[in-house]
């Protein structure tokens, strides 16, 4: 056989692919010829074998296979494989290049720390790969069954989540919408710093902090606000209100009205504000709120009973105008005392307040001048059905008289039903003491009827303490009846619904005698202080 470096190709079959002879042409392999070496690792070529071998220079490539010319084995046992003319092969170790040992990057899907010595969490280096990075990986090597990465030169990682504790999630805050400018401190309760964030304006906030009950946010750095009045005092300005507004105790769904209403063109000094369903509240006072909101304080015709008036209270008169916006020229001057009825009220552009007292003639509310509103001389309601206590109520006034308020409200409700549904309680401002229909009857007051009448009239107020003005207020401008309690009748406890008022007294229902009777407004006062003027409304 003559002898030649054979190589067979890696992806033929033995004995059906194309031979190839090491600098001689190719030429195809005998069936019968299957001597074939396959090498598993860089294997040097050497001319000669055992100690005579010298090396020719070339390295056969992994997984070649190589067909075999002649055998031997030298005196150290060895076996050489001859693949060409005086060329050998050996697949022993120490006659062939060391395999190099590669191994793929790794990728860290979570932040990764780094240590000095494998599997030892007390040689941390201080480092920490991020997440989502890929790095080289140099060694491996297992240590109580975790697997670490040499990734340079004594630094290991493992991705067992035991070697890789996680730093805490931040926490995260809502943006912040200011409903009014906030002065901004350098530290929550510390030194302003000079700088105010405006009305509407929107800030992420990146740190929270509660220092004496009030919350104040960092939207910046050594940047910290609250919505604390005391901390924005340059915000709370005075209001000057464009309508007759209500003065509620509270505000948003728990207020109560006081039975009071401000005059239009008032300036009020805020120190509170809040914000419910998108309606601004002002806190003008303690635990007093006003709102500019049209459908909480009505539309004109809410107010379309009372009379608006201006009174001009300098001495050198206040100038009328022809137009309330800019560009105006006065056409008049009203002297010093004098009183006009107001038509209508305005805001300019500039955000002044104007009220018209004739065609083409406007007031400024800063010129000078008192605006009030004047409740009607007289008032009366008609289409309060009158509803008897008796006979199924004999101590049931209260919630017969509650009775007739609702039904004129528009509640399809009755008395025994009501009487059934209000509460019971040994203290009366906490439901009724007994039963209305027997001789355990004795009252309940109006905190405890206020859950009731908001059930069914969609609003309550607890009159109770207000002045005659406030009766005044609801019948007169609001057209609402209101419960009274009283001493009548030689009852201790005993409820009338007023229905109308005049200079002399008041109109009122009386469930005990089925009739509708009269009474002096000093009367009524007197007697009415003897039950701590108690009263209800909505």
């Amino acid at each position: 056989m003559k002898k030649k470096l054979v190589l067979y190709a890696a992806a033929v079959l033995l004995g059906i692919g194309s031979l190839v002879a090491v600098g001689e042409t190719a030429a195809p392999a005998a069936a019968a010829d299957v001597n074939v070496v396959t090498v598993t690792r860089p294997t040097t070529l050497w001319q000669g074998y055992g100690e005579n071998r010298t090396a020719t220079g070339r390295t056969l490539p992994i997984n070649s296979r190589w067909q075999i010319v002649d055998t031997a084995t030298d005196a150290d046992g060895t076996t050489w494989y001859e693949v060409g003319t005086g060329v050998w092969l050996s697949l022993a170790s120490q006659y062939n290049p060391a395999t190099p040992v590669t191994f793929p990057p790794l990728k860290v899907t979570q932040v990764t720390t780094t240590y000095a010595v494998p599997g030892d969490i007390t040689t941390k280096t201080g480092r920490t790969l991020a997440a989502g990075t890929r790095w080289q990986v140099t060694n491996e090597q297992t240590v109580a069954d975790a697997v670490w990465y040499q990734i340079a030169t004594n630094t290991w990682v493992s991705t067992a989540a035991a070697f890789n504790p996680q730093p805490a999630a931040p926490t995260t805050y809502p943006n912040l919408t200011l409903t009014f400018a906030h002065t901004v401190y350098g530290q929550p309760g510390g030194t302003a710093t000079g700088q105010t964030l405006s009305a509407n304006s929107r800030w992420k906030v990146t740190g929270q902090q509660v220092l004496n009950g009030m919350t104040w946010s960092q939207v910046g750095r050594n940047a910290w606000v609250t919505d604390d009045p005391a901390f924005n005092r340059s915000a709370f300005a005075s209001i000057r209100l464009s309508q007759p507004t209500i003065l509620w105790t509270g505000y948003g769904a728990d207020r109560q009205s006081t039975g009071r209403t401000l005059a239009t063109g008032s300036a009020w000094q805020v120190v509170g504000t809040a914000t419910v369903d998108g309606v601004t509240w002002y806190e003008i006072g303690s635990n007093q709120w006003v709102t500019m909101a049209a459908q909480v304080n009505g539309n004109d015709n809410h107010f379309s009973n009372a009379t608006l008036t201006v009174t001009v209270n300098q001495p050198q008169g206040a100038t009328v105008y022809d137009t309330y916006q800019s560009g105006r020229q006065a056409v008049r001057t009203l002297g010093y005392g004098s009183r006009w009825r107001v038509s209508q009220q305005a805001v300019a552009n500039d955000g002044s307040l104007w009220y018209q007292v004739g065609t083409n003639q406007w007031l400024s509310a800063a010129s000078g001048i008192a605006a009030g509103v004047a409740y009607p001389a007289s008032a009366s309601l008609s289409g309060v059905p009158l509803i008897a206590q008796r006979p199924e109520l004999p101590n049931g006034c209260e919630i017969t008289a509650v009775t007739m308020m609702l039904r004129y409200a528009g509640a399809n409700v009755d008395k025994m039903q009501l009487a059934r549904e209000m509460p019971r309680s040994s203290n009366p401002n906490q439901g009724y003491m007994g039963n209305p229909w027997d001789s355990t009857g004795v009252t309940i007051f109006p905190p405890a009827l206020m859950g009731l009448v908001k059930k069914y009239a969609g609003n309550s107020i607890n009159m109770t303490g207000m002045s005659f003005d406030a009766i005044k207020y609801q019948v007169g401008i609001r057209r609402h009846p209101v419960v009274a309690w009283m001493t009548m009748h030689g009852f201790p406890y005993h409820a009338i619904v007023i229905i109308g008022y005049d200079a002399s007294g008041i109109t009122y229902l009386d469930c005990w005698t089925n009739q509708q009777g009269r009474m002096s407004t000093s009367a009524f006062m007197a007697n009415w202080a003897t039950q701590n003027r108690r009263a209800i409304s909505y």
